[in-house]
């Protein structure tokens, strides 16, 4: 399902940790259930008290939630766009907790990058692969390059893409499926990075790895070997 309307920052956040709260209510034990785990235990009888109460009035406790959510966007305003950091955590967040594909766009405070440094490139190109140059395409302000093997007896091929950007003042946008993607959270040359992993009808894995430094955004995806697409993202540079 693709979601093309426009939303606020605060508003996602607001409805990603909503459903976090809510998921955090329904894993509650109900009061039978507690009953049963806790038959004769008075020194805990104020605990069990106020979790009970928490069941009876779900509500409550999601406007707490809702409330420190409000905060926290109030607080990350003034540093979601200049932190690569705080905009990571926020894709954490929003991949976790919503199960839709979706897109995101920021603004960055500061000069942002004019071009790419100059021979800015992906450095590691795996045995077998060729560059498809119809799908790619090299300025001083992208570097796409896709990559594909040459097709098995059975038609089946392996293929790659490696884009890289300077991270623009304002128009930013990732898409994300969090439908059919499992995301985590990894690392690549010391820098916090997305990866998302898939996989094609055949069973074949496929990952979307993402991540920003100096001022220039990063992806590498395709249905390649894990180590290999890592290794060709530390190559970058």
């Amino acid at each position: 399902m693709k979601d093309n309307c426009s939303y606020r920052f605060d508003a996602i956040l607001a409805v990603a940790l909503e459903q976090d709260a809510r998921q955090e209510l329904a894993a509650l034990p109900t009061p039978a259930a507690l009953k049963e785990l806790y038959p004769d235990t008075s020194s805990l009888d104020a605990r069990i008290t106020r979790a009970l109460h928490t069941l009876h009035h779900p509500q409550k406790a999601l406007h707490r939630a809702l409330a420190v959510v409000l905060l926290a966007a109030a607080l990350l305003a003034g540093t979601l766009a200049v932190s690569a950091e705080a905009r990571h955590a926020v894709y954490t967040a929003l991949l976790r907790f919503l199960p839709i594909e979706m897109q995101v766009t920021y603004s960055v405070d500061g000069t942002p990058l004019d071009t790419l440094p100059e021979n800015y490139c992906d450095h590691y190109v795996p045995e077998g692969f060729v560059l498809d140059e119809e799908n790619s395409l090299s300025t001083d302000f992208l570097l796409l390059h896709g990559y594909h093997t040459t097709a098995s007896a059975n038609g089946d091929s392996l293929s790659y893409t490696v884009k890289c950007y300077p991270i623009q003042a304002t128009g930013q946008i990732e898409t994300f499926d969090n439908e059919h993607t499992t995301w985590s959270s990894v690392t690549v040359k010391g820098h916090s990075a997305t990866l998302g992993t898939s996989s094609t009808a055949s069973g074949t894995p496929c990952y979307f790895l993402f991540w920003e430094s100096d001022g220039i955004q990063h992806t590498v995806s395709g249905c390649i070997d894990r180590d290999t697409l890592f290794r060709i993202a530390e190559s970058i540079f």
